[in-house]
């Protein structure tokens, strides 16, 4: 279809002078009332109205300009099309039927000839349906494929509504119709393959008549169409030449594990036809841009696969902000949109990261048993030191050793009378402590997995690695240890524990123990050492904290916390952590040494922004463990504040601005002289707390006072740039 202005006005020059010409439908007999306006078709040259028939029988029409100095007319047959004849005394007519509309096509400015004007009238149950929406299945035709169009309706078409895409290869010289197969409002037509860098051309359109039938008058048989608000439907049918991007991702979510240093980030997958690559762009300090480090895809495979919504990042910093962007990529080059932003804070470093490797005394502290010898059992086994640790609801268990992968380890653990007489998997050990285990956790059947066991006082119950927590074990490693939480062992405080390594099968035994270090060499009984009965006793699980809160109150936010007991306890630093900034220490509160009485304490600290506080508990021998993290929010934003980060600074600095209200903020920065030597405007800044940097690099060594304002209020600071 030619991509013409459309117009229903002629436009007629004479001796210069110009003036237009508008045209309606003068009908009677049932038609309806007179004069019946014409508008464009949205095809060139053709206007068109749609009436509704009051009456049956023969009705009368005239085709004219509206001061009647022309005027056509015809006998018409429903759903054909006719040539308009100049009115020679002689009424257009057509036998109509009360009830059904009736759509007339005519020349938009007719030819003042008796052959040169056509006029068409189609005739449906009701008013025809127009064509909302036409799609295509891709974007970027291939040579190889047929291309499937898709038609949406307006609403369910009467049954003698037909729909055609109407297509050329030739700049319409000529033009081929494909019938629409329909279902419900919505339906396809399929185009077949065109050869390299044919151009086409399309739109979708409505008829009463079946297309065989058109000859060379389809606009005049045109029902409803739509053709792209006249420019149509264009493809270049090519392998090469895509520009069209990946559509953009709105949903990327990150998500930190609750313990490990890792992220997930989660994802509604992109719409594309030759998808290549998902990039991931990262940044520790603010929102990412392309300029940021982007994953490896030769770390994460799956990034190149469309349907991939979700990869988890391992090895990350600790308790760090981890902001994500992503993008689709085709095989063309062409790049989506990058997603809005999304957040992810890795948990704090554990207390003892387990990972089968000794951290050291200034972690564990010395050990509550250690060998007497190195004698080897069998199989080379041997411990050689059994270390016991208390952290924030967690009971760690540690172990040097040596040990072959067949072998199996276990921890026994009493904190009250009674007991188990033998060991949880029938192996040839049993126990003859005063009080015997309540507990046991010894390695499982898999390297990754341990086996936590109860005595109920009857029987062993266990759980094959889904209650216990965080188990590394591996062949060859000299150290194993294990994480168990304080409640698994009834929440008690102090115990008696001993570790043993055994063999496989009820044969073995105990091939080496700690404490008691009572050694055996040989494979099977009576060689073995099958009876227990030392244990390192009375091992302190010290609570460090019963609770730890945090709350604001005004521009200041009050902790406070409390324990049951202490053992060795020099005191508690406080420490604060802002957003874009590491840990800082705030303050110090004096512990109380050793107690076994609940102890309560409270420190304040000014600042009225939100802000993530944690306790590090000192020891006596300054040994330290961490309290978990409390988040405190922000002051209420009545009114304008600003600080920067970090002060001093060289050369940037971050100014952090809360504002009450959305809108513009100006900020400036001045020198000791007053002279002003940076300014921005920030313009349509949302509600809350936004970061701005401030880079000094041009600037000389000395004070400067930053100024900020918002709604006539303004907030000023001071600002260090040492160089």
């Amino acid at each position: 279809m030619k991509k013409w202005l459309l117009s229903v006005l002629s436009l007629i020059v004479f001796a210069g002078t110009a003036f237009t010409q508008t045209y309606d439908f003068w009908m009677w007999n049932g038609w309806g009332a007179a004069p019946t306006a014409v508008s464009p078709k949205g095809i060139p040259g053709v206007s068109s109205a749609t009436v509704t028939a009051t009456t049956t029988g023969s009705a009368g029409f005239l085709y004219r300009n509206t001061d009647w100095t022309q005027k056509w007319g015809a006998a018409l047959s429903i759903n054909t099309v006719a040539v308009l004849n100049q009115y020679n005394g002689s009424d257009g007519s057509a036998a109509i039927t009360a009830g059904m509309y009736y759509t007339l096509n005519v020349p938009t400015s007719p030819v003042a000839d008796n052959t040169s004007n056509k006029i068409g009238i189609l005739e449906t149950t009701a008013q025809p349906v127009t064509i909302t929406a036409v799609t295509r299945d891709f974007l970027q035709p291939i040579p190889e494929e047929p291309v499937e169009v898709t038609v949406t309706l307006s609403g369910t078409p009467g049954t003698e509504e037909k729909f055609y895409v109407v297509y050329t290869t030739n700049n319409w010289s000529s033009a081929t119709a494909v019938a629409v197969t329909l279902s419900g409002t919505t339906g396809t037509a399929t185009l077949p393959p065109q050869p390299e860098g044919t151009d086409v051309s399309y739109y979708a359109m409505s008829s009463t008549v079946l297309s065989t039938s058109w000859g060379s008058d389809r606009d005049y048989y045109t029902l409803r169409l739509n053709n792209n608000s006249g420019t149509n439907y264009n493809y270049t049918s090519s392998n090469v030449g895509d520009t069209t991007p990946p559509t953009t991702i709105t949903d990327l979510a990150a998500t930190a594990d609750a313990n490990l240093n890792r992220i997930t980030l989660t994802w509604t997958p992109v719409t594309e036809e030759n998808f290549e690559t998902y990039e991931i762009f990262y940044s520790t300090s603010g929102i990412p841009t392309t300029t940021d480090p982007m994953l490896d895809k030769s770390d994460y495979l799956s990034l190149g696969t469309i349907s991939t919504s979700s990869i988890t990042l391992t090895g990350l910093d600790w308790s760090t902000d981890y902001f994500f962007k992503i993008r689709g990529v085709d095989a063309a080059g062409n790049k989506g949109t990058l997603s809005d932003a999304d957040k992810a804070t890795t948990v704090a470093e554990p207390y003892i990261l387990m990972d089968g490797t000794f951290d050291g005394q200034l972690k564990w502290g010395p050990p509550v048993a250690s060998a007497s010898n190195t004698t080897d059992g069998w199989g080379g086994a041997n411990a050689t030191d059994l270390y016991v640790k208390y952290h924030d609801g967690y009971i760690y268990l540690g172990v040097n050793l040596a040990i072959e992968g067949w072998q199996r380890w276990v921890f026994i653990i009493n904190t009250t009378s009674g007991g188990a007489p033998q060991d949880s998997w029938g192996l040839g050990v049993y126990y003859d402590h005063t009080d015997k285990p309540d507990f046991s956790i010894r390695k499982g059947n898999s390297a990754a997995t341990a086996q936590f066991n109860a005595w109920n006082g009857t029987a062993w119950t266990y759980d094959d690695g889904t209650l216990l927590e965080d188990i590394w074990y591996k062949q060859g490693a000299s150290f194993v240890e294990v994480r168990v939480s304080q409640a698994m062992l009834g929440g008690a405080e102090n115990g008696d524990v001993q570790f043993y390594i055994t063999g496989n099968n009820a044969e073995h035994g105990a091939f080496d123990c700690l404490p008691d270090d009572d050694n055996s060499t040989g494979w099977s009984a009576p060689e073995v050492t099958s009876n227990l009965s030392f244990y390192a006793s009375g091992v302190t699980l010290p609570v460090e904290l019963a609770s730890f809160t945090g709350s604001r109150q005004g521009d200041r936010v009050r902790l406070n916390w409390s324990s049951r007991s202490e053992t060795n306890n020099a005191g508690f630093e406080v420490e604060e952590k802002l957003a874009g900034q590491s840990w800082k220490s705030v303050g110090f509160v004096a512990g109380k040494g050793t107690t076994q009485s609940t102890q309560g304490y409270f420190f304040e600290v000014v600042s009225a922004h939100k802000a993530s506080y944690r306790l590090k508990q000192i020891d006596l021998d300054g040994s330290f463990s961490y309290s978990t993290v409390v988040e405190v929010s922000g002051a209420p934003t009545h009114f304008l504040t600003a600080r920067n980060y970090p002060n001093p600074f060289n050369p940037v600095s971050t100014i952090e601005i809360s504002i009450p209200v959305a809108g513009t903020v100006s900020l400036e920065v001045f020198n000791t002289l007053g002279q002003r030597v940076y300014s921005q405007l920030l313009p349509d800044l949302q509600a809350g707390l936004h970061t701005v940097p401030f880079n000094g690099a041009g600037l000389s060594s000395g004070l400067y006072q930053y100024r900020i304002t918002q709604n006539g209020q303004i907030v000023t600071g001071t600002m260090s740039l040492i160089k």
